[in-house]
């Protein structure tokens, strides 16, 4: 069974009523490609915007849930010896290696204070 706009959908679910078609479309929160298929990640309702071309599901939660290669803004809550605690508004902080940034090393590492905000190069906020 494949899920339809404006239809629940559940975790694991798979999403054909994306694919196909010319059109570019974005996947949003809840969403994820796997393979060659769409697949929901989270519970909640089937949207589509139609202005944005993007697929997304709208839950009820609260709170951030982090998905690996998210792109997140990030407060820095400690500095520790080779990393740094980040709050990315998730149930736990981040962690993030002092030597994850565009050019650093063991010996060339950003000095990062709490509550700062980095903006790595080219990126516009």
């Amino acid at each position: 069974m494949s899920a339809t706009v404006d239809s629940i959908v559940f975790p694991g679910e798979d999403i054909s009523v994306i694919s196909g078609g010319d059109n570019t479309i974005i996947l949003g929160a809840g969403l994820q490609l796997q393979g060659e298929s769409v697949v929901a990640v989270k519970a909640g309702l089937l949207r589509w915007q139609k202005t944005q071309s993007t697929f997304r599901v709208d839950g009820s939660q609260k709170r951030y849930i982090p998905v690996n290669e998210d792109f997140v803004l990030g407060v820095i809550i400690e500095k520790l010896a080779e990393q740094y605690k980040v709050d990315i508004g998730a149930f736990a902080p981040a962690m993030l290696s002092a030597v994850a940034f565009d050019g650093a090393t063991r010996r060339n590492k950003p000095n990062l204070q709490a509550r700062s905000l980095h903006v790595p190069h080219g990126m516009k906020l």
